[in-house]
């Protein structure tokens, strides 16, 4: 087995120091995933249980019910998934629940909006007007996550600086 260009550097007590170094910070780098990987459990357990107790008719919620961020949640949707995927450990109804929780992200909205658009997709008969009106409001939230996803970036820059 041949020596890689680094190690050609040190000699083989300090090379071999260094591959054990390197081997605990991969120890490290997991058990960092794992912590993460809990983190993202919890919150898509706690958003999951908020979907589940919505009432009946309900389709839109504040904003505020949420038990973080959607930016941080859409986060965690998407650290789950992609650490399933590695451990083979995705199945079709956890695919199918993940996606559905992700976009059910887009009827969380401000107190005001939740309760005129539930209002309003009550009402039998909806005018134009009503329906122009509903649309305006989701492009409003989807400003909103925007904001979020930016408040989320900007959140773990200054983590990590930190």
């Amino acid at each position: 087995m041949h020596a890689a260009p680094w190690q050609q550097k040190f000699s083989k007590k300090t090379a071999t120091r260094i591959d054990a170094f390197q081997s605990k910070c991969r120890t490290l780098t997991l058990l960092i995933e794992i912590m993460r990987i809990t983190e993202a459990q919890r919150i898509v357990g706690q958003y999951s249980q908020i979907i589940r107790l919505s009432r009946e008719g309900q389709y839109f919620q504040p904003i505020e019910n949420l038990p973080c961020s959607a930016a941080r949640i859409k986060f965690a949707i998407c650290s789950l998934l992609s650490f399933r995927i590695q451990t083979g450990s995705l199945d079709l109804d956890t695919l199918e629940s993940l996606i559905v929780a992700y976009s059910h992200l887009a009827f969380f909205t401000d107190a005001d909006s939740a309760r005129q658009l539930n209002e309003m997709s009550l009402q039998p008969h909806r005018s134009t007007e009503s329906i122009i009106e509903k649309i305006k409001t989701l492009n409003m939230v989807k400003v909103q996550l925007k904001l979020e996803i930016q408040a989320f970036i900007q959140e773990e820059a200054e983590s990590l600086r930190s």
